[in-house]
């Protein structure tokens, strides 16, 4: 039991749980499919939007990273 306000999380992040790490499966989530489907529409309506601009190159690299695993 933990103080009222008191991080009861704590003890997992000070080494009080033992369970191994277990990375999410995002390839099967609902953002993933999103992105995935809709990505390249979305980068052509960016750069039709701005004018040729389009995103910042960091940012379609983060999806692109996103897609990927990385």
């Amino acid at each position: 039991m933990g103080r009222p306000g008191h991080n009861t999380h704590l003890g997992c992040l000070l080494g009080g749980d033992r369970r191994a790490y277990q990375p999410r499966a995002a390839e099967r989530g609902v953002l993933h499919a999103i992105i995935r489907d809709n990505l390249e529409t979305f980068l052509r309506e960016a750069a039709h939007r701005a004018e040729g601009a389009g995103l910042p190159d960091f940012v379609e690299e983060e999806f692109r990273d996103f897609l990927t695993g990385g």
